[in-house]
């Protein structure tokens, strides 16, 4: 039989972790190969572990993701101000105007 170890489920688990169905604070005893794709996910953390912080911090950018899919769901209007700077590229600063040839 191949080496087993136990794995704890984390908040970020859905309702089936490596093909098995799971409730919320269940311990599994998977292999290797079966726990590599939660634990890369961060559904799974080694028996006594903590979720690495990675997964748990966020940022700027995707801060600002989350405020945009919340102002679709919501179907709230966003600022002119606001797409021109979500649509400006990295090297130009937002509201410039593009160059044409003569």
């Amino acid at each position: 039989m191949a080496d087993t170890a136990e794995y704890e489920l984390t908040e970020r688990a859905g309702p089936r972790v490596a093909g098995r169905v799971v409730v919320k604070g269940q311990t599994l005893t998977l292999t290797a190969a079966e726990a590599e794709h939660g634990l890369r996910e961060g559904t799974i953390v080694p028996k006594g572990k903590t979720l690495p912080k990675v997964f748990t911090l966020g940022s700027k950018r995707l801060d600002r993701m989350r405020e945009e899919a919340v102002a679709l769901r919501t179907r709230a209007a966003l600022l002119a101000s606001e797409v021109e700077e979500a649509h400006a590229s990295p090297g130009e600063p937002a509201g410039a105007e593009a160059e044409t040839a003569p």
